[in-house]
């Protein structure tokens, strides 16, 4: 996982807690977005092994075009 997600994730909430209101609300989605990134939240993918049929799990990233993923 990329470090801006990890740093976000541990203080991302705190962070949007006490800057509210000086952070413009597309900066707070970029902050929510990537923090949801490569998680549940995003949804995942399930491939298939053809040798060992073993699924393989791959979460989805956000998306958005600040994400470094």
């Amino acid at each position: 996982m990329g470090a801006i997600a990890e740093i976000f994730r541990q203080f991302g909430a705190a962070y949007l807690e006490t800057f509210h209101d000086k952070i413009p609300a597309t900066h707070r989605k970029v902050v929510e977005a990537i923090t949801a990134c490569r998680t549940e939240a995003c949804g995942m993918t399930i491939y298939g092994c053809d040798q060992c049929e073993k699924p393989a799990v791959v979460f989805r990233s956000c998306g958005n075009r600040h994400c470094p993923t």
